[in-house]
């Protein structure tokens, strides 16, 4: 599974390791919210976000090849909180939630097709919900030292 190796990878390159998934947002202040995480893998984000806000719920949406037995990784006191569904991201969105969030999902689409993805959430948007993306923001080559554009280079390709 090259995509799995590829999220954990990226868990080495300082600032995408999925602990801080808990501190790229003010997610307390969501409430009791349902959270969409479109392509969401085997739930990492979610179970993450799980442990550190006890008032926020979970569907885990990406292919059926990648949630396939991905509740076993799910700790039993987050049990009934994560649920995971088969959803293809180019589909349109058929769960209504307050926020969807796409962690680490347009960085190797290219700009066409993460707006594709991003279009299929309008079916179920309401007024009032939040799409949050937590991704790699290409620079424009040489536009930072080149150690850092190799890095953020090498976390898009993960």
């Amino acid at each position: 599974m090259r995509f799995a190796s590829g999220m954990q990878a990226i868990d080495h390159v300082p600032g995408y390791a999925i602990e801080h998934v808990s501190t790229v947002y003010d997610w307390a202040s969501l409430g009791d919210a349902l959270i969409v995480n479109v392509g969401g893998s085997r739930g990492q984000a979610a179970i993450e976000l799980a442990k550190n806000f006890g008032n926020i719920k979970l569907v885990v949406q990406d292919s059926e090849n990648m949630i396939q037995g991905a509740e076993s990784g799910v700790p039993e006191e987050l049990k009934g909180r994560i649920e995971f569904m088969t959803h293809a991201t180019f589909e349109p969105q058929t769960v209504k939630a307050p926020v969807y969030f796409f962690r680490m999902v347009f960085r190797g689409l290219g700009d066409k097709y993460a707006v594709l993805a991003l279009k299929a959430q309008i079916p179920a948007l309401q007024p009032g919900v939040k799409i949050l993306i937590q991704d790699v923001c290409m620079p424009e080559p040489g536009a930072i030292p080149l150690w850092r554009e190799r890095v953020s280079r090498y976390v898009a390709r993960c």
